[in-house]
């Protein structure tokens, strides 16, 4: 949560773990990670006003529908495994 709050300034509670996803070192020589991907609830129109960028880890957010995340996604997508990861935490969510 504490990433949240610094990075977006969202006080959310977080909800059950939904993906662990691993990065494999990237050629540009970053290193390996790891993703953990939690269920935060759902936004109000009020937190999404409220949100503020933490300018050095962060351009831009959108919120979208899935259809969108998948055009906007799609090239971070071919690139590492977790695409299905993704979807599947959707899914889960949606469901």
């Amino acid at each position: 949560m504490l990433e949240i709050a610094e990075e977006l300034g969202l006080d959310v509670s977080l909800g059950q773990l939904l993906v662990v996803d691993w990065v494999p070192p990237q050629p540009d020589g970053r290193p390996a990670l790891v993703n953990f991907v939690f269920d935060g609830g759902t936004i109000t129109p009020t937190q999404a006003a409220g949100l503020r960028l933490q300018d050095s880890e962060l351009r831009a957010w959108r919120l979208c529908t899935w259809q969108e995340a998948d055009a906007l996604l799609g090239p971070v997508w071919e690139v590492h495994r977790g695409s299905h990861s993704l979807i599947a935490a959707m899914v889960t969510v949606a469901s």
